[in-house]
């Protein structure tokens, strides 16, 4: 049977709701606490405890998202079962939207703290244009226009605070042109344009101060397995060997120490499960040993302060998956990761300064949005729920703050499409 946007969405919330329902907050809490007491702050002074809401005046449940049982803002229609957020697992706060919505675009913390979000899709065009955001005052401001279109494109901020953009699609049509930022000067630059058109490719900030970029392909289902290196110096590229397999939408992460792990990805088939480790001292590609738990495509990798690598979720036979794992440099080996309460792709995970890694939205094998979200722990490999976001989302950006919130940024949800709307994670 064909479902139409509105049954879909009838599905997505009584799921949702259903989901919910079973959720206990405050349980969740407390045990997160006793596993990991770097999670939650000490209480003690005012009266509180790890169970209680927030005492301190600030905005909390009550200022209207919907994550305190009441009406939400609307936006995806449902509510999640009277979860309360509570300071131990981090709260939820609603922030100036953007200037325009934008989907598949990038969002980068700048040496002064401020976030470039670059490109994007607004729901029919490819964006040129980019906004800074300062948390301090939470405001946005224009930030100029590239010299074309983006959307699943990279940003890799280089060591002298320029922020380097590459590839992606102009309108479906990968493009193989790269432009620089300057904070500074708040101007956009051409640079040299890299050798293959490529999106929804990784890159990578080199021991060096040049950049990788590896994988992608000129369309879905047409992937590379190239890679070639950016030198800020001369604005060049170079050629730098081929992975074992082409990877389009893979996940990547710089290891301790320089390499590259790639992770992931996919071609004309499936998804694979294997990753490729890049080494700068040597310019060489190798296998990594050992197969990932599942196959994975649009998933996450993050590093841990331990150095390891956790990889979440994925997108397999266009549904998402539930499975993580984890990667142990020191020892070339895969792990299982404990599993998230949610199958997500197109979701966003990001290191907290706790350890912990938040992870995000998605979406679901209907088509729905999530606004749930997840921390995971890794003293016991495990996956807590914690309150969710104001309103489903997926292919959005995540940007740790100064201050160590989490910045969430547009994306789009399936009621009301590309998003403007902004909200932070106070852990």
């Amino acid at each position: 049977m064909k479902r139409t946007p509105g049954s879909a969405l009838c599905l997505a919330l009584a799921v949702m709701l259903q989901l919910s329902a079973c959720i206990d907050f405050d349980e969740e809490e407390r045990n997160a606490c006793k596993r990991d007491p770097t999670l939650c702050p000490d209480t003690s002074a005012d009266g509180g405890d790890a169970g209680t809401p927030r005492g301190d005046g600030g905005p909390d449940a009550s200022t209207g998202s919907g994550t305190d049982g009441g009406a939400d803002s609307g936006t995806d229609g449902g509510t999640d079962g009277g979860a309360s957020p509570d300071a131990g697992l981090g709260h939820w706060e609603t922030m100036k939207s953007m200037g325009m919505p934008r989907i598949a675009h990038t969002a980068t913390r700048l040496k002064d703290g401020r976030v470039l979000v670059v490109g994007g899709n607004n729901g029919g065009t490819t964006l040129a244009t980019a906004e800074l955001y300062t948390p301090e005052t939470d405001s946005w401001i224009d930030a100029g226009t590239m010299s074309s279109g983006r959307e699943s494109h990279t940003a890799t901020e280089l060591p002298d605070g320029r922020v380097l953009v590459v590839g992606g699609l102009n309108n479906q049509i990968a493009v193989n042109t790269a432009d620089l930022f300057t904070p500074g000067a708040n101007t956009w630059t051409p640079t040299g344009s890299m050798l293959k058109a490529r999106a929804t490719h990784i890159a990578a900030l080199l021991p060096s101060g040049k950049v990788l970029v590896a994988g992608g392909g000129p369309a879905q289902g047409n992937a590379e397995d190239s890679a070639e290196v950016y030198n800020p110096g001369s604005g060049t590229w170079v050629t730098t060997g081929t992975m074992t397999y082409a990877r389009n939408a893979p996940a990547a992460v710089s290891l301790d120490g320089g390499a590259v792990l790639v992770t992931g990805g996919f071609n004309e088939g499936p998804p694979v499960m294997t990753a490729d480790l890049y080494d700068p001292s040597k310019n060489t590609w190798a296998p990594v040993p050992g197969q990932t738990a599942v196959s994975r495509s649009s998933h996450t990798a993050t590093l841990l302060t331990s150095g390891q690598v956790l990889l979440a979720g994925s997108n397999i036979n266009s549904a998402p998956d539930m499975s993580c794992d984890r990667y142990d440099p020191a020892t070339g080996t895969w792990h299982v990761a404990g599993t998230l309460h949610e199958g997500r792709r197109f979701h966003t995970a990001t290191l907290l300064s706790s350890g912990a890694v938040l992870v995000t939205g998605g979406q679901t094998a209907t088509t729905a949005m999530l606004r749930t979200a997840e921390l995971y722990l890794p003293a016991s490999d495990e996956w807590v729920r914690i309150p969710s976001m104001t309103v489903g989302r997926s292919y959005h950006a995540a940007t740790l703050i100064n201050g160590g919130g989490v910045l969430i940024v547009g994306g789009v949800n399936e009621a009301t499409g590309p998003l403007r709307s902004v909200e932070k994670y106070i852990p």
